[in-house]
């Protein structure tokens, strides 16, 4: 009986014991949700969520505290989605006041790729092509995406697949990939007694391209690049960025990176929008 006795009040002790330890965690969780709860009315929205989680943490079993901290993480997501809504779309209305009177200094071209939108070249480039010479075409479309390729224009067929951007006198370039002839991506063509060859570049060569004339733009060397025509490993054709061309390529390049923030906060607005609704409703 005696052991009977002992034993009751050895779970009673402990059932005690754990009951106040449980009322302690209650106490210091609903602590950390008012914290949760001050950063994030100043924006603090990351820590905010972390405190959320380390008070779920310390009472996981408690439904009050996870009710609370639920709807506080629900709350906080909302206000998150609301405010960077709110960012995305002041940017993009200086963004929109600034290209419309760029986007009227380029020619218009006929967007091969996507029928509903146009690409854009620089006037200049539309010269170079229109007189036959050699250059690296640049055409902007207004999703954002930039297409390189490279035009050959002599007396001699070269049969270049891939470019090299050199930095005359440096140690930098940037090769492309090489591009087979299909007659589609990389052509050719004869008028008169001159031989055209044509080659255009993937996506992913094109942006490349673009960061590395845009690093030599930003430290006023682009026109110590030179263009190299290469079939195989051999240049057979090269050309420097003199500086009309080198206007050309540097309002190019400025209005692309113009069209690819507008499209990149474009898709950020469409995300948060989509975030937005969901926790609303």
């Amino acid at each position: 009986m005696r052991s009977f006795t002992t034993s009751l009040y050895l779970t009673l002790g402990l059932l005690i014991l754990f009951s106040c330890n449980e009322n302690d965690n209650q106490k210091q969780a609903l602590g950390i949700l008012q914290e949760a709860k001050e950063l994030e009315k100043i924006d603090a929205f990351s820590q905010a969520i972390a405190k959320v989680d380390s008070a779920i943490a310390l009472a996981p079993i408690d439904t009050t505290i996870l009710r609370q901290a639920t709807r506080l993480k629900r709350h906080i997501y909302l206000q998150e989605a609301n405010d960077k809504l709110l960012e995305i779309q002041e940017k993009l209305g200086e963004l929109t006041q600034q290209i419309p009177s760029k986007l009227k200094k380029f020619d218009k071209v006929e967007n091969k790729y996507y029928a509903t939108e146009l690409n854009y070249q620089h006037p200049y480039l539309t010269t170079l092509d229109k007189r036959g010479k050699s250059f690296l075409r640049i055409r902007l479309d207004s999703l954002g995406g930039i297409h390189l390729a490279s035009v050959y224009v002599g007396r001699k067929a070269i049969k270049h697949s891939l470019i090299e951007i050199r930095e005359r006198g440096g140690e930098q370039s940037y090769r492309s990939q090489p591009i087979v002839y299909d007659k589609a991506l990389n052509y050719r063509f004869k008028i008169g007694n001159k031989h055209w060859e044509i080659v255009s570049y993937g996506v992913q060569d094109s942006k490349a391209m673009a960061k590395f004339m845009q690093k030599h733009i930003a430290q006023n060397k682009l026109r110590s690049l030179e263009l190299h025509y290469l079939e195989q490993d051999k240049s057979k054709h090269s050309l420097h960025f003199d500086k009309k061309y080198a206007k050309a390529i540097k309002e190019s390049l400025e209005l692309y990176q113009l069209l690819y923030r507008r499209d990149s906060l474009r898709r950020q607005e469409a995300k948060f929008a989509r975030r937005f609704i969901r926790l609303n409703k």
